[in-house]
């Protein structure tokens, strides 16, 4: 509702992507798209009530790669999702919906340069090594997001530097495992 107008679409299917910065809030980047309704005028509905919950910063976030939890700036995800329009011309819009025909979770992570013996990431990247993800956004409980992954594959390793500190700059794939289940969001 913007403004006293009313805009609906039906049918929606999008995709999300998570951007997160130490010390700072995360942010959720949520795009969809869906049959279009001509917009009315409408109110807003009386008695609207508004979550006034604060959010927590990415900190604390007992973020692991394997067993190793490496010092890192910022981890990115998108989920990758996508999506299909059924054209029919038997539907008034001329669509009769939507649907998602593929996903390819991604994301990149940051780390400070390490040596392989104490995490592997050269070797990793070269055998193809899958490691489990998580972290945590959050400490109290009903305002936390936990995204993990049962396995996590770097597709390269590259040089970084943040204020001079050596880093690597690492884009990642999230693989399945057993089915459908490359990653995890869970709000709890």
């Amino acid at each position: 509702n913007l403004d006293g107008v009313f805009h609906k679409m039906r049918g929606a299917f999008g995709n999300v992507s998570l951007d997160m910065k130490a010390g700072q809030f995360g942010v959720m980047n949520w795009e969809f798209k869906g049959i279009y309704d001509v917009p009315v005028d409408q109110a807003l509905p009386a008695g609207a009530v508004y979550d006034a919950t604060t959010p927590p910063p990415w900190l604390a976030a007992q973020l692991t790669l394997g067993a190793f939890s490496p010092a890192i700036e910022g981890f990115s995800m998108d989920v990758g999702n996508e999506i299909a329009v059924r054209k029919d011309a038997n539907a008034v819009s001329g669509v009769r919906g939507l649907f998602i025909t593929n996903r390819q979770a991604s994301g990149s992570i940051n780390p400070e340069a390490d040596d392989e013996a104490n995490h592997p990431f050269w070797s990793d990247w070269t055998n193809a090594t899958g490691k489990a993800f998580t972290t945590t956004v959050g400490g109290v409980a009903g305002n936390q997001i936990v995204v993990a992954a049962p396995r996590v594959l770097l597709r390269e390793v590259n040089h970084g530097d943040r204020d001079d500190i050596r880093t690597y700059e690492i884009p990642v794939n999230f693989a399945k495992v057993n089915g459908d289940d490359e990653f995890s969001l869970l709000f709890k």
